[in-house]
């Protein structure tokens, strides 16, 4: 189960990059350097939790840690799915 999960959040995690860039590009009119640059937050954000989350995994079960990682991305997406051509760039 846990190499389903792994393989279905990467897969996720590669589709909101792509798909992600297509919007900011073509629906929000930005360069595909800026679009770059918002997406990029993603990897960063990324990078920032992964020795909080070590660190965390020490101290408490990682199972919960992981299923609370699943349930924060599966919040994020569904408040990206209530993306409009109006939606902010902050929103994103």
């Amino acid at each position: 189960l846990s190499l389903s999960t792994s393989f279905l959040m990467y897969a996720s995690n590669f589709s909101l990059a792509f798909l992600l860039s297509l919007y900011l590009q073509y629906i929000k009119g930005l360069s595909p350097a800026h679009a770059g640059q918002i997406v990029l937050l993603q990897a960063v954000s990324m990078a920032i939790m992964a020795p909080l989350a070590g660190k965390f995994a020490d101290k408490i079960q990682p199972r919960l840690l992981a299923t609370l990682g699943c349930v924060i991305v599966m919040v994020g997406f569904f408040l990206l799915s209530l993306l409009t051509v109006n939606s902010s760039t902050t929103y994103i």
